[in-house]
């Protein structure tokens, strides 16, 4: 239940690959499973005990998540390491408050750059969703205590003697949760991850709704899947699951109103953004200069050029967007618009841009008035 930005990580920084490592972690324990006899069909929920439960001390973290964190180092000075601790005042949520600004550390695996949290996202609530999928209650009783039956105990709870009961491990949902009621509600994988993200692991805890995290919840299913039909001797990698929908920042997430006139701000204020401009109808770019955004709120100054010496310069207004599907069926922020106008060699220019990822922004530009009779527009990081 953690967030991250990994573009947070400092210039410079090198990270190894840690996909052989994570790789060698979880065939070793599959052979030693085999070793003991264990057939296919028991790997899942044994793989899902050593990886994705959580801990007593720690139930905001998958145990692999705790093991990884402990056992990578940062890079030190001149060399490179497995994980990168995150400062958050270097990060797309500086200013934000709560349990947002408790950031996930980042790894490289596979060559992309993802939060630790992704990993405890794949063996946990990938696990889940395998679970649920093949008719078991157990896998979606840590969702329920977060964001169903313990919520309605604890508010009896206070309502009668002032308390609340902490329920860490899920034992009272478990009570409730058994396989005498295996009908109690209808599980859909698309609605679950909905879920998970709407409550606990997201929006109602940080104001973040990840589509990177559901893309590792269901790579995890996968995993937990084919495991289960695995064959002795038969290894796993990492490298099938990874890809650059585990990173939010090409993978954008969804925020709440509050906590995106935070972000979207630090987004364009923080990063190196390059425009490029084309003529209407042609390929080939009329101007490729680096572009600079200054300001707060809705209102940023923005340069076009050189850093010493900025050759063209104006002003965007931001709105931000509900018009994906998620985001319409949420009501959550899932982009922003600039709307205004950058003076070059004396003439005015008009912009109508959308962000498309958060290193993405593009639309048109146009003369006089018109934002669009001029051409294309793209600005990216």
């Amino acid at each position: 239940m953690a967030e991250t930005d990994e573009t947070a990580v400092p210039a410079g920084t090198q990270l190894s690959d840690c996909c052989q490592v994570l790789d060698a972690k979880l065939n070793n324990f599959i052979a030693n499973l085999r070793r003991e006899g264990y057939a296919s069909a028991d790997l899942p929920e044994l793989v899902f005990d050593q990886f994705g439960d959580t801990l007593v001390n720690k139930p905001h973290l998958a145990s692999i998540e705790d093991e990884l964190i402990q056992e990578f180092h940062n890079p030190k000075k001149g060399a490179s390491g497995r994980k990168c601790e995150l400062d958050v005042k270097n990060s797309k949520y500086n200013g934000a408050k709560g349990t947002v600004t408790l950031l996930s550390p980042v790894i490289n695996c596979n060559g992309i750059v993802i939060g630790i949290d992704k990993v405890g996202h794949f063996f946990q609530l990938g696990y889940t969703i395998y679970s649920r999928l093949n008719g078991s209650t157990s896998g979606v009783v840590f969702e329920h205590v977060a964001d169903g039956a313990v919520k309605v105990f604890n508010n009896w709870l206070h309502s009668r003697t002032g308390k609340r009961y902490k329920d860490p491990r899920g034992h009272f949902a478990k009570a409730i949760l058994t396989a005498k009621y295996p009908n109690a509600f209808k599980f859909t994988q698309k609605g679950y991850n909905q879920n998970s993200e709407m409550n606990s692991f997201g929006a109602a805890n940080t104001g973040v709704y990840s589509q990177a995290d559901i893309c590792a919840n269901n790579a995890g299913a996968q995993f937990y899947k084919d495991l289960e039909k695995s064959v002795p001797g038969q290894r796993f990698s990492f490298s099938k699951f990874v890809t650059k929908d585990w990173s939010e920042t090409y993978n954008p997430s969804l925020y709440t109103q509050e906590l995106a006139a935070t972000v979207w701000p630090n987004i364009l204020v923080m990063r190196n953004w390059k425009m490029t401009l084309f003529d209407q109808g042609k390929v080939k770019s009329q101007l490729v200069e680096n572009c600079q955004f200054s300001g707060t709120g809705t209102r940023f100054k923005v340069s076009v050029g050189p850093a010493a010496k900025a050759m063209a310069s104006g002003s965007f207004d931001l709105s931000t967007r509900r018009d994906s599907k998620v985001a319409r069926q949420t009501g959550l922020v899932n982009g922003i618009t600039l709307k205004g106008n950058i003076q070059f060699q004396g003439e005015m220019r008009q912009f109508l841009l959308n962000s498309i990822t958060e290193n993405k922004i593009e639309g048109t530009w146009g003369h006089g008035a018109n934002s669009a009779n001029g051409g294309a527009c793209t600005i990216e990081t």
